[in-house]
């Protein structure tokens, strides 16, 4: 009799255990994980580390963007969802997260996870819009947005309602375009990168240093370095007047 009333309590501390634990969710400028790296008034760009089995849960209060700079292993979930799935994470892959509900992170691996989150502080920059092959309205992407080969030049990107998304690996010598239109523009190295525009600065940035470039880039950017330069470019149209 004992043993089986052990068991039930056992069973019944495992059930309700979530319930008996309720989590806090930290504004993300609290958040100890993240660092802030970047912010004017479209947006605010923070480096997000998490050691062996840490822990970030922070409120959504603006649609989002998440860069990993490293290949890890990482829990990822929305307030009231399980926290066992665990993602396996690549280097430059690339995550959406809309504005709403308390969002966690943790590493599962067993090395440092490092990525860049970029925060809109417009709410009209969304990935969501309307899919002409499908003929429904969804997001443009959840997920990966990998080059497959590290040794060729990849140009790949999608949509935000208000601008676009590139993703680039470049061979020494390989070229990104300008934005189509006059865009500002903000450059997330995911590894070092030496670039350069036509009669434009030198950029030389580290992994993870986020670079307001503005706008007004009418030519190239080329690679200036002697090795392969990845990175993410946010390109952004300016808000509209209130």
């Amino acid at each position: 009799m004992r043993i089986h009333r052990l068991a039930g309590l056992v069973f019944f501390a495992f059930v309700f255990a979530p319930l008996a634990l309720p989590q806090t969710a930290s504004d993300i400028t609290d958040e100890p994980h993240h660092q802030l790296l970047l912010e004017n008034d479209q947006v605010r760009v923070f480096a997000l580390t998490l050691k062996l089995s840490e822990k970030a849960y922070v409120k959504q209060g603006h649609n989002s963007l998440m860069v990993s700079l490293n290949d890890c292993e990482m829990v990822m979930w929305d307030e009231g969802q399980s926290e066992i799935m665990t993602s396996i994470i690549k280097q430059g892959d690339i995550r959406t997260f809309s504005a709403g509900p308390p969002h966690g992170f943790r590493n599962d691996g067993n090395r440092e996870c490092h990525n860049v989150v970029i925060e809109f502080l417009d709410p009209a920059v969304s990935t969501f819009g309307y899919d002409a092959v499908t003929g429904t309205w969804d997001y443009a992407i959840k997920g990966v947005m990998t080059p497959v080969d590290s040794k060729t030049k990849f140009l790949g990107g999608f949509p935000l309602s208000t601008g676009a998304v590139g993703v680039a690996q470049l061979l020494p010598g390989d070229s990104f375009p300008p934005p189509e239109q006059n865009m500002a523009e903000l450059l997330i190295p995911v590894t070092d990168v030496d670039l350069k525009t036509k009669g434009g600065p030198h950029i030389r940035k580290a992994s993870g240093e986020a670079a307001w470039m503005g706008t007004g880039r009418q030519s190239d950017l080329t690679n200036k370095g002697d090795g392969v330069a990845r990175f993410v470019m946010v390109q952004l149209q300016a808000p509209a007047s209130k």
